[in-house]
C-alpha cells in the first residue's frame, strides 16, 4: 500500500478504520516529523493535537492531497488497541510476540523500526506499560506499551515513511480489516502486562520518580508554558549530568506539565535532547516523549526543581521575575541617567560609616518591640490552641492602629489570607467588629485557597491584586502555611525553598510584613514543623500554646515578650433554628492562666438569661440591662427582683464571668481555654450539642486551625 496506489486514507477507511489522523511527513523539516500528527497550512506543516480530529470523508481527500501519513487513534470511541513492542532485540521481540499470541490471540504485524500488533478492545481501558532490560543498552530499557486510555491521546502510525529507517511502514501479513481484529478484554490485557512485569528482566532505570500515578492530581502538574521553557533552557545539556533516567523523567514531566499543549512540550524535549547529544536520532526523543501516557507522575515542579538543582540557585527567582506582569512599586525603582557609569555590584562600607548609618532608618516598627516593618513572622502552635484567633486579633490592631499589649502600632492596610476559607473566617471578623465596635477598618479578608509554592500558580496574581489596591499594605497574614504549600512537602528542602523564596518575593513587591500561621511538630519542644529553611528565613517567631503567647525568636528585637490570653465567646446572632451563632475574640492577660470563678445555679440562670436576650437582640454585642433581666425573670415562675438581679450581676462580675460594656449594660462572657472552645465548636462558631452552653448542632468538621 503506497501513496501512488491511491488515497491511503480511503483504503483504511474502507477496511473499517474510522478514527484516522494525518501524520506530518518525515522529510518536511518539522521537528519530530513522521512521528506526530499535523497538517499543512499556508506557511507549511505544523503539529496538532491528537484530540483535534474526528475524520470525515472530506478530510480523507484533503489529508491525502497534502501528502500526510496515516495514523490510527487508539481511543475509547473506536476501541482500537495497539501492542507496541519497542526493543532492538530480535530475540525479545519474537518472545513477546509469541507471548501476546498465546495470551491475547493472533494478530497481524505492523513493522516500522519495531513491531506493533493491533487488537480490538471489548470495552475502554487504561494505558499499560512495561519496561525491561533487553540487553541492548545499559541506559535505555526495552519498552512494551498497551496503547489505549480514556484520555483519548494514544495513537500509532499505520502508513508513511519511518524517519529513522527511511523505509515505509509495512504490514508483511497484510492489513487486517477492523472487524477481523482479535477482540480482547481489558482483563486479558492487564493480566498480560502483569505477567510481563513479573517475568521480564528488570532494567536499572525502571525505578522512576513517577510512581503511584493514579493518585496524582493531574491538573496540579501543569505549569506556565513560558516558565517551563525557561526552566528547560536553564537545565544544562551535559550528558555527564543527564543520563537516560533523567532524560526520560524530563519527558514524563513535560508531558505532565504541558497537558494543554502537548506539542509545545514535544518541541521543547526534542530541542533540549538534540542540544544535549542524548540521542542520535530525533525520532528517539519523540518516541520516548509520546511513550509516556496519562496519568502522569511528574510535572512542572520536577522541571523547576531540576532547573534549580542543575542550573543554579538563582533560577527560580529569576524565572519568576522574567515572566513579567508584576513589577516592584515605583517608589522602589531608582531613576537612571542616560549613559551613566554602571553601578558597582558590591560596595563596601568602612567601619565608621556603617556605625554612623545605624540610626538612619527611622521607620516606625509595625508593632514597637515586637514586629518590624517589611519583615517575616511565623506564628505557630499545636492544633486547637487558638492560633487563628491570636493572628486575627494582632492583625486587627495593626489595621485599626490600636496599641497591641501596650505596644504602639503603625496603622495601615492589612490583608488576611484565610486559605482555609469558609464562613468561620467571616464570623471571626464579625466578632472583632462587635468587640471593638469599629467599622471602615482597612482589614481585607481573602477567604480563598492560594498556591504560593509553585512559581506559576497564585504568586503573581496575588501580588498583582495587592498592588492594584493602590494603598500601602502594612501586613499580610497567610493562614496557614500548609494550605499555601498546596500539597507540597513541608519537610522537603526543595518545596520549602520554593515557598520561602516566594514569601520573599511577596514581601519585596508589596513592602508588607508577612505573618505566616503554621503548626508545631509532633514534638512541640522542637518548634514549628517542617524544614529548617523556614526558621532560618524568619525574623520573628511566636509560639501560641494553651493560654499563652511567647516570642521564641527575634532577629533584631527583644526576644523576651510573652503574654497570657483567653478566648471570649461572643454571640453574633441566631441561625434559622433560633440557636445562637458564636465566635471568639482574644483577651490578653498578664498571666498564662485566667482565674475564673464558678457560677452557682442561680448565677448560671442569669448567665443563661443574658445569652438568650443577647441572641434575640438587634445588637447581640451590646449586652443587656438589669431592667431587661428583671422583665425576663418576671415572665417565669422563678421571679427575681431588681435588687436580686443587681446582686447576681455584682457576683458574676467579681468572678470574671461578665463585664460592663457600657453604662447600665453588661456582657455575657463565656471564657474557656482555647483548645476547649475550639474542640467543642464547629467551624461556624456553634457549640457542639451537650456542652454547658446549649447551642445548635455542629454542622462541619473543625477548620479553626
Amino acid at each position: 500500500m503506497t501513496a501512488h496506489n491511491g488515497n491511503p486514507f480511503r483504503r483504511f477507511w474502507d477496511l473499517g478504520y474510522r478514527r484516522l489522523l494525518p501524520v506530518v511527513p518525515h522529510d518536511c523539516g518539522l521537528r519530530a516529523a513522521g512521528k506526530r500528527p499535523g497538517i499543512k497550512g499556508d506557511n507549511g506543516w505544523y503539529g496538532t493535537s491528537v484530540k483535534q480530529y474526528a475524520a470525515t470523508l472530506d478530510d480523507l481527500d484533503r489529508w491525502a492531497a497534502m501528502g500526510a501519513g496515516v495514523g490510527f487513534r487508539c481511543d475509547s470511541v473506536g476501541l482500537l488497541f495497539g501492542l507496541d513492542i519497542d526493543t532492538s532485540s530480535p530475540v525479545w521481540s519474537e518472545k513477546i510476540m509469541r507471548a501476546a499470541f498465546k495470551l491475547l490471540g493472533p494478530s497481524k504485524r505492523r513493522i516500522g523500526a519495531k513491531v506493533l500488533l493491533p487488537y480490538r478492545l471489548s470495552a475502554p481501558m487504561d494505558y499499560q506499560q512495561a519496561r525491561f532490560d533487553d540487553g541492548m543498552d545499559d541506559k535505555r530499557p526495552g519498552l512494551i506499551e498497551g496503547l489505549a486510555g480514556a484520555d483519548d491521546t494514544k495513537w500509532f502510525v499505520a502508513h508513511g515513511i519511518h524517519p529513522g529507517t527511511g523505509r515505509p511502514y509495512s504490514w508483511p501479513d497484510g492489513v487486517p480489516a477492523f472487524n477481523d481484529l482479535t477482540v480482547v478484554t481489558p482483563e486479558q490485557v492487564r493480566d498480560f502486562f502483569n505477567r510481563l512485569r513479573e517475568e521480564l528482566p528488570r532494567h536499572a532505570s525502571s525505578g522512576s520518580a513517577a510512581t503511584d500515578r493514579a493518585t496524582v492530581d493531574q491538573p496540579s502538574l501543569k505549569g506556565d508554558l513560558d516558565l517551563i521553557r525557561k526552566a528547560i533552557e536553564a537545565t544544562p545539556n551535559d550528558p555527564n549530568q543527564i543520563g537516560y533516567k533523567e532524560w526520560s523523567e524530563t519527558a514524563v514531566a513535560l508531558r505532565g506539565a504541558c497537558q494543554d499543549d502537548e506539542n509545545f512540550g514535544l518541541d521543547l524535549f526534542c530541542e533540549w535532547s538534540e542540544k544535549a547529544g542524548l540521542t542520535d536520532e530525533t525520532e528517539d526523543a519523540a518516541r520516548v516523549y509520546w511513550s509516556f501516557k496519562p496519568p502522569f507522575g511528574l510535572g512542572a515542579d520536577f522541571i523547576y526543581s531540576q532547573a534549580r538543582r542543575l542550573g543554579g540557585e538563582q533560577y527560580v527567582a529569576s524565572a519568576w521575575h522574567d515572566a513579567g506582569a508584576v513589577e516592584p512599586p515605583n517608589e522602589h525603582t531608582a531613576p537612571t541617567e542616560s549613559k551613566a557609569t554602571p553601578a558597582k555590584r558590591f560596595e563596601f562600607l568602612p567601619f565608621d560609616a556603617a556605625a554612623d548609618g545605624a540610626l538612619e532608618d527611622t521607620r516606625a516598627s509595625l508593632i514597637k518591640g515586637l514586629l518590624d516593618q517589611g519583615a517575616m513572622t511565623v506564628l505557630y502552635g499545636a492544633s486547637n490552641v487558638g492560633k487563628t484567633f491570636v493572628a486575627m486579633d494582632l492583625a486587627y490592631h495593626v489595621a485599626s492602629g490600636l496599641p497591641y499589649a501596650g505596644m504602639k502600632t503603625t496603622r495601615g492596610c492589612v490583608i488576611y489570607v484565610a486559605a482555609e476559607g469558609g464562613r468561620g473566617a467571616k464570623r471571626r471578623v464579625r466578632a472583632l467588629r462587635d468587640k471593638y465596635r469599629a467599622s471602615g477598618v482597612q482589614f481585607l479578608l481573602l477567604p480563598s485557597s492560594v498556591d504560593l509554592r509553585r512559581p506559576d500558580a497564585d504568586l503573581k496574581p496575588l501580588v498583582s491584586a495587592i498592588q492594584a489596591l493602590g494603598v500601602p499594605v502594612m501586613l499580610i497574614v497567610v493562614d496557614t502555611l500548609s494550605r499555601a504549600m498546596a500539597g507540597g512537602d513541608e519537610n522537603s528542602s526543595v518545596d520549602m525553598g520554593y515557598i520561602v523564596n516566594h514569601f520573599d518575593v511577596l514581601r519585596s513587591h508589596t513592602s508588607a510584613h508577612l505573618l505566616v500561621v503554621h503548626h508545631s511538630g509532633k514534638n512541640a519542644a522542637q518548634g514549628a514543623r517542617g524544614h529548617s529553611l523556614l526558621r532560618a528565613a524568619t525574623d520573628t517567631e511566636i509560639e501560641v500554646a494553651e493560654g499563652s503567647i511567647e516570642v521564641t525568636k527575634q532577629r533584631d528585637l527583644d526576644k523576651s515578650w510573652s503574654s497570657g490570653f483567653a478566648l471570649e465567646v461572643r454571640t453574633l446572632g441566631v441561625d434559622g433554628d433560633g440557636d445562637p451563632i458564636t465566635s471568639c475574640t482574644v483577651r490578653l492577660v498578664k498571666d498564662a492562666g485566667v482565674s475564673v470563678g464558678v457560677a452557682t445555679p442561680k448565677e448560671a440562670d442569669v448567665l443563661k438569661a443574658m445569652a438568650d436576650l443577647s441572641a434575640l437582640s438587634v445588637d447581640p454585642a451590646g449586652g443587656v440591662s438589669v431592667a431587661e433581666l428583671v422583665e425576663y425573670f418576671g415572665s417565669r415562675a422563678d421571679d427575681m427582683s431588681d435588687n436580686a438581679v443587681r446582686v447576681m450581676i455584682k457576683k458574676l462580675a467579681a468572678k470574671s464571668l461578665i463585664e460592663r460594656l457600657a453604662r447600665g449594660r453588661w456582657g455575657h462572657i463565656v471564657r474557656k481555654d482555647a483548645s476547649e472552645w475550639v474542640q467543642t465548636h464547629s467551624s461556624d462558631g456553634k457549640a457542639v450539642e451537650g456542652e454547658q452552653v446549649q447551642m445548635g448542632p455542629e454542622e462541619n468538621q473543625n477548620v479553626f486551625e
